[in-house]
């Protein structure tokens, strides 16, 4: 269970630093004009995995302010 625990850890640090990568501190700093559509995609499958995990760990509010970063970048 502690490696369960260390390899989510893990999976979520990688998913952040795509996030750091594309040149952004936060998910909020997030602006899809900045993206190409590459990167766009790349996005919101790292967002879409963290709003997986936020969920999962009962982080709603975080898992809700994802979300709604997903809908904007897919429109």
């Amino acid at each position: 269970e502690l490696q369960e625990a260390s390899l989510k850890i893990r999976a979520l640090i990688e998913e952040k630093e795509i996030i750091k990568a594309l040149g952004f501190k936060e998910i909020s700093d997030i602006d899809q004009g900045q993206l190409v559509p590459e990167d766009k995609e790349k996005l919101i499958k790292t967002l879409t995995k963290l709003m997986k995990q936020a969920a999962s760990d009962l982080d709603f509010e975080m898992a809700a302010q994802i979300r709604d970063k997903i809908k904007d970048l897919k429109t």
